[in-house]
């Protein structure tokens, strides 16, 4: 009933990168002159796992994912050379953690699961069977052995003894359904900070009140000027300002300074984009 009236969008899997080789998960925030052109290049580049429109300074928010730093020059530089003429200006945020949590809006007790998609970990050879299943379950992690099998021509004991790998081995960090949360009254925003100190110590603080706070979806920490994003989901204006309040007072020998960044749209999402 929920897929039938979209509210439930897809079941997306999630992946560790660092464990299939891909080291660089980066954020970039473009101002742009036609947002349509973009998504149309961006719909079926490699290495995009999400991008949508934003209500900021900026029009667009994409996030990359590349096996390394030289790899992200290169692939982003020739997208700023063939969109010179429609992207005005950007910021990226180069990832050096993220995580997801619980939406715990839905009156969640405690944390039952949380999702981290960038780890330390040394990558894990694949073959190209291996990839065409971890493609075929990021856009429906609820996909049937059978229907794989068909697909990727190996048996049904094939197909689920290659899943228990992926799980047992970290691979697959599970499965996270894709609301339109706009049809439950709900929208997110990107906190932005920039922390004085992004130490352990730190950190952990931070993401220790985040995975317990209802309203925070999941956080990042990067590179950059400002080196810390913590996603709101919010159902009224009082709970993001309240939200925002509390983060403040909590960290506020640790901030310098902080900005929001708006959801316009849920954007697309696919998380084995190779």
């Amino acid at each position: 009933k929920y897929e039938n009236e979209g509210l439930i969008l897809k079941y997306c899997t999630l992946f560790d990168y660092a464990k299939l080789g891909f080291h660089q998960i980066v954020m970039v925030a473009v101002n742009c002159i036609d947002r349509g052109i973009l998504k149309n290049e961006l719909q079926n580049m490699s290495g995009v796992i999400s991008y949508g429109d934003i209500i900021s300074n900026y029009d667009m928010f994409i996030t990359f994912v590349f096996k390394d730093k030289i790899e992200f020059y290169n692939v982003f530089n020739e997208f700023l050379r063939k969109n010179a003429k429609n992207i005005l200006k950007y910021t990226t945020f180069d990832t050096t953690y993220f995580e997801f949590f619980d939406l715990k809006i839905f009156d969640i007790p405690k944390p039952e699961k949380d999702f981290v998609i960038f780890t330390s970990q040394p990558n894990i050879a694949l073959t190209e069977k291996d990839k065409k299943i971890l493609s075929l379950i990021s856009d429906n992690g609820r996909m049937k052995i059978t229907e794989i099998s068909k697909v990727v021509n190996l048996t049904c004991p094939a197909v689920l003894k290659k899943l228990k790998y992926y799980r047992e081995s970290g691979i697959i960090q599970g499965v996270r359904l894709v609301f339109d949360m706009e049809k439950l009254g709900y929208y997110w925003a990107q906190l932005h900070l920039r922390l004085n100190c992004a130490d352990q110590k730190t950190m952990n603080k931070i993401i220790s009140f985040c995975r317990y706070h209802k309203f925070v979806n999941s956080i990042i920490f990067s590179v950059g000027l400002f080196n810390c994003a913590i996603q709101v989901i919010y159902h009224s204006d009082e709970e993001m300002r309240e939200t925002v309040r509390e983060i403040r007072d909590a960290f506020k020998q640790n901030i310098l300074e902080y900005n929001l960044c708006f959801a316009e749209n849920e954007g697309i999402v696919r998380t084995f984009p190779f």
